[in-house]
């Protein structure tokens, strides 16, 4: 018996340091997650496969960005309470060096990354794309936005931009060159004698059309965007960079959009309390289908090969009486569901890394004293060994909508704080300009 008990922890050994190694962190590197304890972390007991990232920073400051700029690198952005300025920074899981890549005024709604492929990535502020080089890690080139261009997105190859102007959507060279006008906005009122006609300022029974959150998609043949209308947004769009193919998918409210990976689904929805939605759009078939609508799912990411996707809100009892959120992991052809993460005290942004086998969370702490104090976490939880002692959701226990109400209005406070940029996105979109267009 002692041999067979002596055997078994050697495997167990052995097993953690896989797991930790798939996050590709040593217990040198990071901090394992404390087993013991209730509430929340008791919820994580027997989770090897996530490991704390020690990122050293000061006290007051709060992460605004969290992102893979590759497999091994993270783009982490940092911002001083009460400051304008914000540190993004390089940052490799494996040997825990960091390179400052940016500082300076931007605000979290302008802050963004995208992975052009294994050796690039750009970062967008409120003044520059910076084009990265990923293995140095190094700012390969700098693009100076020009004077009232906003949400702007480059393509894959680099060559082409995409962006809000003056007058709506725009498509121009990588140096915001020989701009074109793809969709103008579209400002009108019904006057008098009930006819609709333009006018350039805003107004009581105002309509709005216009729109906003340029993406291309992964072969840079078409762009996505979302419309805004005079109270939030109407549904997401597509066009061509010369102007052909346009198509609009009619889904109220939408939150967020992304394009898969074969440049022809979309999958986007809405994050509101009690009316979550998830969606995915065939752009070939011009079909929208309805994701599986069980659980409250808030921005879903997509999954390894377009056929998983994971999100954040499914709400698990915790203590005392508050209700706690976890990543889970969906199947798209079957609907089957099971646990990406264990649960968290509150999730404020996570971000898949390029295989889909690791996901980095930052998540908030509410304080007794006030405030909210963060922790960036590395969690391997796909592949044969990953999802390996992650605790599943509590089966069989009956949960009154009373509970379920109660912990999405917790829960809530925490998500909207994440989702503002929306929201004033949506209202600067508003603003926009004076010259009125029409879409479509």
């Amino acid at each position: 018996m002692r041999r067979r008990a002596a055997f078994s922890v050697l495997w167990l050994m052995m097993g953690i340091s896989l797991l930790l190694a798939g996050c590709g962190l040593s217990t040198a590197k990071g901090t394992q997650v404390d087993h013991s304890g209730a509430g929340a972390d008791g919820n994580r007991q027997g989770q090897p496969a996530i490991v704390e990232i020690d990122f050293v920073r000061e006290s007051t400051d709060y992460f605004v960005l969290a992102e893979w700029m590759s497999e091994e690198r993270l783009a982490v952005g940092i911002q001083e309470a009460d400051s304008e300025i914000i540190k993004v920074f390089a940052y490799d899981l494996s040997s825990n060096k960091r390179w400052l890549l940016f500082e300076g005024k931007t605000s979290r709604d302008d802050l963004r990354v995208k992975r052009l492929n294994e050796k690039r990535a750009a970062l967008f502020t409120a003044e520059k794309i910076l084009l990265l080089n990923t293995e140095d890690p190094s700012i390969h080139q700098e693009i100076p936005l020009p004077k009232g261009v906003t949400q702007p997105d480059i393509s894959y190859r680099e060559d082409k931009v995409c962006y809000i102007g003056k007058e709506g959507l725009y498509v121009s060279d990588a140096k915001f060159q020989q701009p074109r006008l793809l969709l103008e906005r579209k400002e009108w009122v019904e006057d008098e004698r009930g006819q609709w006609r333009r006018v350039p300022n805003r107004g009581p029974g105002m309509r709005l059309e216009a729109p906003v959150f340029p993406r291309w998609s992964y072969d840079d043949q078409k762009i996505l965007y979302r419309r805004a209308e005079y109270e939030g947004y109407g549904g997401v769009g597509v066009i061509k960079p010369d102007g052909s193919g346009a198509q609009y998918f009619e889904v109220n409210d939408l939150s967020y959009a992304y394009w898969l990976k074969d440049s022809v689904g979309i999958l986007c929805g809405r994050h509101v309390v009690g009316e979550p939605a998830a969606y995915l759009v065939d752009t070939a078939k011009h079909q929208i289908k309805t994701i599986d609508d069980k659980g409250d799912k808030r921005e879903p990411r997509l999954g390894k090969n377009d056929e998983q996707i994971i999100y954040s809100g499914v709400l698990q009892p915790g203590e005392p009486g508050n209700y706690l959120p976890q990543l889970v992991l969906m199947d798209l052809k079957t609907g089957a569901t099971k646990p990406f993460s264990p649960v968290f005290h509150s999730i404020d942004s996570f971000a898949l890394s390029p295989s889909g086998d690791k996901v980095i969370v930052v998540e908030n702490t509410s304080l007794p004293q006030g405030g909210v104090k963060q922790k960036l976490w590395c969690v391997a939880a796909e592949g044969p060994q990953a999802l390996e002692g992650i605790k599943p959701m509590e089966a069989g226990k009956k949960v009154t909508q009373r509970d379920v109400d109660q912990g999405k209005r917790l829960n809530e406070r925490h998500f909207q704080a994440s989702h503002d940029g929306n929201a004033t996105a949506a209202n600067a979109s508003k603003k926009g300009p004076k010259t009125p267009g029409t879409i479509f």
